[in-house]
């Protein structure tokens, strides 16, 4: 089954505009599966009418991590026909155990925003927890 994380636009405590990841009933938690699993982000309320920026963007792709995970866990991240972003989850064993911090750019009415990547995890520094 897919998991799917809406992404919508927030303000940070200084009221900047950030994208945020709603992570919510813990969302972004994968567990441990024989099968490839996928992870959808779906640009959803005052975001839905904007779009992901192309992952080949070399200072503001639509995605990225922060630290490189190691090989062979997660796919290349893809922009799908319907402006969802995914990204393939491999996790089978403790090798992929961890926690995997990622930033992702949007363009919402021809403005960009990102989410807010700090050193450690909040609610505008989304990661893949793979337990």
């Amino acid at each position: 089954m897919p998991i799917i994380l809406k992404v919508t636009l927030v303000k940070n405590d200084e009221g900047v505009p950030l994208v945020d990841v709603n992570e919510e009933d813990n969302a972004s938690r994968i567990e441990l599966s024989d099968s490839d699993q996928h992870i959808f982000w779906r640009l959803s309320g005052n975001a839905e009418e904007g779009n992901f920026h192309a992952l080949d963007n070399a200072t503001e792709p639509g995605f990225a991590w922060k630290d490189p995970p190691p090989n062979g866990i997660f796919g290349r991240p893809r922009l799908m026909e319907n402006g969802d972003l995914r990204v393939g989850v491999r996790h089978k064993n403790a090798h992929s155990l961890g926690t995997f911090v990622y930033q992702i750019w949007v363009q919402v009415g021809k403005k960009d925003y990102s989410t807010e990547l700090k050193g450690a995890k909040t609610a505008t520094n989304p990661a893949i927890i793979n337990k």
